[in-house]
């Protein structure tokens, strides 16, 4: 990602995290009414907390856009955990069409090509860390000839 980019996803996030836990609550709106099936990978969970739980870390990945060493073990270990939940590769594009929709509903006129391009970049880089974690998981515990 391009310093451009950077900024521009950072700037953005301090508008949204304003919102909060009614950011987080639109964001899982938007999920489940895309991807109802998903509700089973929250059968049981404190959505409150999870709420909070999705603020932090999209604060957390946001402020360290600078510093990716710090982002990335962080982002490769909650692949791991999201695999034992059975997410899965189609999972994360609803996430993300989920997050774009979120994003694009609390900025309003503002949301622009370029800022949507800044997320998507952002997101990929996320979902990709995550996923490629999930990927050397299931090839390490594979059993071999």
């Amino acid at each position: 990602m391009d310093q451009e980019t950077k900024d521009r996803v950072r700037a953005s996030w301090a508008e949204v995290a304003q919102l909060g836990p009614l950011a987080a609550e639109v964001f899982y709106k938007q999920l489940f009414e895309q991807e109802p099936r998903l509700k089973h990978v929250f059968a049981g969970v404190d959505m409150v907390r999870q709420h909070s739980r999705l603020v932090d870390a999209l604060s957390f990945v946001v402020d360290r856009l600078d510093r990716l060493d710090e982002v990335v073990p962080v982002l490769e270990e909650l692949g791991r955990r999201h695999q034992g939940y059975g997410v899965g590769e189609r999972d994360y594009e609803a996430v993300g069409a989920a997050l774009l929709a979120t994003l694009e509903e609390a900025h309003g006129d503002a949301w622009t090509r370029p800022l949507a391009s800044s997320w998507e970049a952002a997101y990929g880089f996320v979902a990709g860390t995550m996923q490629s974690a999930t990927m050397q998981s299931v090839q390490c515990n594979r059993p071999t000839g």
